[in-house]
């Protein structure tokens, strides 16, 4: 083949490349007209679902999470478009099958964090606790100081920082004390089977109207719970205001307080537990009878 031939297919060639670039020129420009149009439709759908998120959820991940999910699936959907206006048909198909492949992996691989993360979702979204609120779930109890993508970060009490994992906390019973903003308080004391029953009540009632951690309404409780052994045993309830913790502790150990100057005041006592000792293989033989027959024997053993 002479050199001439060569330039000749090669010329033909570059203008047949040529040719179909300039005729493709369309196409390219209503393929680019279309990723900047989904970049900048998929920027405001973002910003439109994240304000749209932050009036249900107080999670900012979460919110975060789903904008971006959201701008990239429309930038995809867009990019498959323009590879369609392109005639790359087999090339979308390729992406579409690569994706599914690569998203079933990911499903199997990661069953406990997606697990997690549709939990910290569905929390966000039927808000059973805010971040500051004092819930008790899986044997812990504590304050909500972060709501996480994959767990919930809660501090105890005590001071210790609990890290759980939505699902466990999704799946479990929750006890929200803040709630309401309110709690009750018991209160249980025994007093001797001698008193006056009626006026214990009073004075016990009156003592808990006057607490000033005590709510106005609802009024307090009073019942007799049981003859105990040594005593019979009442439970006085009342509300207060709750936010922490300590605002509960606060308010029975002042009502604890209170009570027990009343009865110092009123002489009404609060009984000790009594035991009862028999020294007898019947029965019936206490420690004074007891302490007596060992003088008496005492006394024989040293006469003889």
């Amino acid at each position: 083949m002479q050199i001439g031939q060569v330039f000749s297919i090669l010329w033909d060639k570059l203008r047949g490349w040529g040719e179909g670039l300039i005729g493709m020129i369309p196409n390219l420009v209503a393929a680019a007209a279309i990723l900047v149009a989904t970049w900048y439709a998929a920027r405001l759908a973002a910003g439109a679902l994240r304000r749209a998120i932050h009036r249900v959820s107080a999670n900012d991940e979460v919110t975060s999470l789903l904008a971006r999910s959201v701008q990239l699936l429309l930038v995809a959907a867009g990019l498959f478009a323009a590879l369609g206006i392109l005639q790359l048909e087999k090339t979308v198909a390729s992406l579409l099958a690569g994706v599914g492949i690569l998203g079933l992996a990911l499903g199997f691989a990661c069953q406990d964090i997606a697990a997690n993360f549709v939990s910290g979702i569905l929390m966000s979204v039927r808000h059973p606790f805010r971040v500051g609120d004092v819930v008790e779930t899986n044997g812990f109890l504590g304050v909500v100081e972060r709501m996480e993508l994959r767990a919930l970060r809660l501090r105890k009490t005590t001071g210790e920082l609990v890290v759980l994992p939505n699902r466990l906390v999704y799946e479990k019973p929750i006890v929200n004390f803040s709630d309401e903003g309110r709690r009750r308080v018991d209160v249980e004391v025994g007093i001797s089977y001698g008193e006056d029953l009626a006026r214990v009540r009073r004075v016990v009632l009156e003592v808990v109207s006057r607490l000033e951690r005590r709510l106005v309404e609802p009024e307090p409780e009073f019942y007799w719970v049981r003859f105990g052994e040594s005593s019979i045993d009442l439970v006085v309830r009342f509300w207060a205001r709750y936010r922490r913790e300590k605002d509960h502790l606060a308010a029975r150990s002042e009502a604890i307080q209170a009570i027990q100057k009343a009865f110092a005041e009123q002489e009404i006592p609060i009984p000790f537990p009594v035991r009862t000792l028999d020294f007898s293989e019947v029965g019936g033989t206490t420690i004074g009878d007891a302490m007596d027959d060992d003088r008496i024997s005492r006394r024989v053993r040293a006469r003889q």
